[in-house]
């Protein structure tokens, strides 16, 4: 049986990764095929937020907690090194896939003797500066394989790496459309961080809102800019019609009674909630970028707005909200794309990756 570790900083926390991680972790035990185990780099203090089998084990190199600022972020990852090191002269796992593009920077200055690196990277090239992009495309040669969201991020890290293997994120529950009758509700979710754009958003809300006063926005997440959000719900005074619950364990339940669903980011990987809305048959509005354009194609299954563009956000609304025709429509669509994401249909992907990937021989430093 081979022993597998998903690497990442905090397994309790409740991010797009985290649920990833979680569900292919539970996939890939489904199969008893595979001892998989969880490592963190800091020590889980509670359970995991996503549902995670109980026969997975949790390990951690018991680090300091994540550091806030630039500089002390690369000196914390560069001290990951030695004990992921030692971690894996211990445990000689099979494969080690690192969660992220800094961990994976780490695990490639790792050396090995028999155990495959392999990098997940989570967030599009096209939002890495200079420094990033330069760091990346020299260590993460030193990795067995390097996984992608997108045929984008494909094409553009196979022109100087050799392994590179494309697999999108994956839904793992079903037979979630909901027939009944939705409220008018518009509906997102997310971090609350500026990547995420939900300030262009509630001001896009501000004329859907004067237009359509009988709708609510909802705003499911947590993150750094609730105190700007807030401020900013306040300013326009929309407190009563714009919600920000923080998160929710329930997050299917909620999408499944709204109408509208809206990603206004101003970058993206390959969006989970994204997939998760289109799951449940909601009518989805995105910004067009990458990450979300290998989802969603305008007018077919989605409406797709340009970045940063309050105005045509909240035209994409007030369009969807005056026909129930369109709505229905977007909504059948969504749910076709979404089922070619399912699990069973993703968790070959990941099944043929462990089984052919050879380990290169390269060391770290």
């Amino acid at each position: 049986m081979k022993k597998l570790v998903f690497f990442l900083p905090d397994i309790t926390t409740s991010g797009g990764v985290e649920r990833v991680v979680c569900s292919l972790a539970n996939a890939l035990h489904a199969t008893e095929l595979y001892e998989v185990h969880i490592l963190t780099s800091v020590k889980a203090e509670t359970l995991p937020h996503y549902q995670l089998h109980s026969d997975i084990c949790i390990d951690t190199l018991s680090c300091t907690d994540y550091p806030r600022n630039s500089f002390s972020k690369i000196l914390w990852y560069l001290k990951l090194v030695e004990p992921l090191q030692k971690y894996i002269k211990q445990n000689s796992p099979d494969t080690i896939f690192s969660e992220g593009g800094y961990l994976s920077l780490c695990l490639a200055l790792v050396r090995t003797r028999k155990t495959k690196k392999i990098g997940c990277e989570h967030i599009n090239h096209k939002a890495l500066n200079l420094v990033h992009s330069f760091v990346r495309r020299h260590l993460f040669k030193r990795l067995d394989a390097l996984v992608v969201l997108t045929a984008q991020d494909q094409t553009y890290y196979q022109a100087f790496l050799r392994n590179v293997v494309l697999i999108p994120n994956f839904i793992d529950i079903e037979n979630l459309f909901f027939e009944g009758s939705r409220d008018q509700t518009i509906v997102a979710c997310g971090r609350l961080v500026n990547q995420k754009g939900f300030d262009l958003l509630i001001k896009a809300f501000y004329n859907v809102h004067k237009n359509e006063p009988g709708w609510n926005l909802v705003i499911y997440g947590e993150g750094t800019e609730r105190h700007k959000l807030e401020k900013l719900t306040s300013d326009l005074a929309l407190q009563s019609s714009v919600i920000l619950p923080g998160f929710t364990k329930s997050i299917y339940h909620n999408l499944q009674r709204a109408s509208i669903f809206v990603m206004p980011s101003r970058y993206e990987g390959f969006p989970l909630a994204l997939l998760e809305a289109m799951t449940v048959g909601l009518p989805v509005i995105c910004t067009n970028i990458s990450g979300i354009d290998a989802l969603i194609r305008n007018n077919e299954n989605g409406l797709l707005v340009d970045p940063n563009n309050v105005t045509g956000i909240e035209k994409a609304i007030l369009r969807l909200i005056g026909s129930s025709e369109l709505r229905e429509s977007l909504s059948y669509a969504s749910r076709i794309t979404a089922s070619d994401y399912h699990v069973s249909v993703v968790i070959d992907k990941w099944q043929n990756l462990i089984g052919m990937t050879k380990h290169n021989g390269r060391n770290g430093i």
